[in-house]
């Protein structure tokens, strides 16, 4: 974990000084973090210029080639990018071919250190003076750590374009820069929240540990700014005490931003919470998505906790083959702009989706592809047409979705299920798990969840849609009437 001797020097300080000193050598390893990506963006150019181009082409036209990249860089990232600086590169990976292989995260010097050393033409003098550089460089050994993991190293990938490539590194280092920053930052939120719960909230009578926290605010936004208030502090204790072990549990690549868990720490749910931070990561949503989800009950919504169960937590790139956790109920399309949203026709429905079809897969979940729209299906009688098509990767299944603008009836049920009986025989493909059909309706209905083919169904569900988004108590309600009508769709124990 970063910095455990630098906690260990300042355990004896008071709490502003410790926050103060954290925040100090945040800023400081925030810069080292940056500096390292920086090393391996130069590093991975001069690779890619000594491989591709002087090393293949005829003096002449090398440099000439140089002389383009240069311009090209230069045009569009700005400064750093000059001729000299490439050529600089190439020689940085040259004489430290193997840089990032040998050396742990607290022996790297800074590029001005490598500019230096690589003017050094002596084969001894050079490995002798980077060692004795690096025996003052002290706050490296202690800030860093093994924090250097936190940056995975891009790949050197080669499409024949050196413009392109190069450009490519240059964009895969900034993001290891963001991401190692993020990371810095988590880290002291997380170790002043800890701080702060334990030697004051956890310690003192309630009305003691607001004040003292009120003076500390105080303190510390006079001398950092008003990143400390009292909001941002209480924050950071929330943050410690949902996210106990964060450091410890998960992976460098399996960080949400700081914004992203502010919103976390809004939900009561220890549940719920969980569930959104990893949805959060398996799918990549932004904050807006984020909150968007938990306003919108996402959790709450999904047939699997409405049956009594607890959806799994995403994994990695292995979600949940249960069908259950793919389905919402009742479905919020707020975004869809309808002209007359109380009571739009099928087509307008339609329409609307295609319209918004960004939007409509994230109502959707995780996994889903669109396929077509009023896709056929031909029989040697007639064509009957679907109205949606979706493929879902994850359950490697076809999704058909049929719109009523009313409220569903017992047709309604029985055509669903010949459109699924016929894409199961019909386009199914013998990798693909069995068809699943959602109806979208306006309303749906008990005696059709309790009587028709819904009762029992695995693949076929109902799903009541809004096109406004309900404040908390009326979406809570809904929900659980829509509850109340899926539990009447499974099995009774006797069946």
């Amino acid at each position: 974990m970063i910095l455990p001797r630098f906690l260990r020097r300042f355990g004896w300080c008071t709490l502003a000084t410790f926050v103060g000193a954290l925040n100090t050598v945040m800023q400081y390893c925030t810069g080292f973090l940056v500096y390292i990506a920086l090393l391996r963006r130069n590093h991975l150019i001069g690779k890619y210029i000594d491989e591709e181009i002087p090393s293949t082409r005829a003096n002449d036209y090398g440099k000439s080639m140089i002389k383009k990249l240069s311009a090209f860089l230069t045009e569009r990232f700005g400064s750093g990018f000059d001729k000299s600086s490439l050529y600089t590169y190439a020689r940085f990976y040259r004489l430290f071919p193997n840089i990032f292989q040998t050396l742990s995260g607290n022996s790297f010097l800074s590029w001005s250190h490598y500019t230096l050393l690589i003017r050094v033409d002596s084969d001894v003098a050079r490995p002798y003076c980077e060692k004795a550089a690096k025996v003052n460089a002290l706050y490296e050994e202690i800030v860093v750590g093994n924090q250097t993991s936190a940056m995975p190293a891009f790949s050197l990938a080669k499409s024949g374009d050196v413009s392109a490539d190069v450009s490519a590194i240059v964009e895969a280092s900034k993001q290891d820069a963001v991401r190692a920053i993020n990371i810095a930052l988590l880290r002291r939120n997380h170790l002043i929240g800890k701080r702060i719960d334990e030697e004051i909230l956890s310690t003192r009578a309630n009305d003691y540990g607001k004040s003292m926290i009120k003076k500390l605010s105080a303190f510390l936004t006079e001398r950092f700014g008003s990143a400390f208030d009292e909001s941002n502090l209480y924050s950071f204790v929330k943050f410690y005490r949902y996210f106990p072990n964060i450091f410890d549990s998960l992976s460098p690549k399996s960080f949400l931003s700081w914004t992203h868990y502010r919103v976390l720490i809004r939900v009561d749910s220890d549940v719920a919470r969980p569930y959104y931070e990893k949805e959060a990561l398996a799918s990549g949503w932004s904050v807006r998505d984020l909150q968007r989800a938990i306003h919108s009950q996402y959790y709450e919504r999904l047939p699997s906790t409405q049956s009594g169960g607890v959806p799994a937590l995403p994994q990695g790139i292995a979600p949940s083959k249960d069908p259950l956790e793919y389905v919402k109920n009742p479905f919020v399309a707020e975004f869809l702009g309808l002209p007359n949203p109380e009571r739009p026709d099928e087509t307008e429905l339609e329409q609307a989706i295609i319209d918004h079809l960004a939007q409509f897969l994230l109502e959707m979940g995780k996994g889903y592809a669109f396929v077509a729209r009023q896709r056929r299906i031909h029989t040697e009688k007639k064509d009957y047409y679907v109205d949606l098509v979706f493929y879902n990767y994850f359950l490697r299944c076809f999704v058909l979705v049929d719109l009523k603008a009313k409220k569903i009836e017992h047709q309604d049920v029985g055509q669903m299920d010949m459109y699924v009986r016929m894409y199961d025989e019909r386009i199914k493909g013998a990798d693909d798990s069995p068809t699943l059909g959602i109806l979208l309706c306006a309303e749906t209905d008990e005696d059709i969840a309790r009587y028709s083919v819904l009762k029992g169904n695995e693949q076929i569900f109902t799903a009541k849609y809004k096109t406004y988004m309900p404040d908390e108590t009326e979406l809570r309600n809904e929900i659980e009437r829509q509850k109340a009508i899926f539990l009447l769709t499974r099995k009774d124990e006797n069946d």
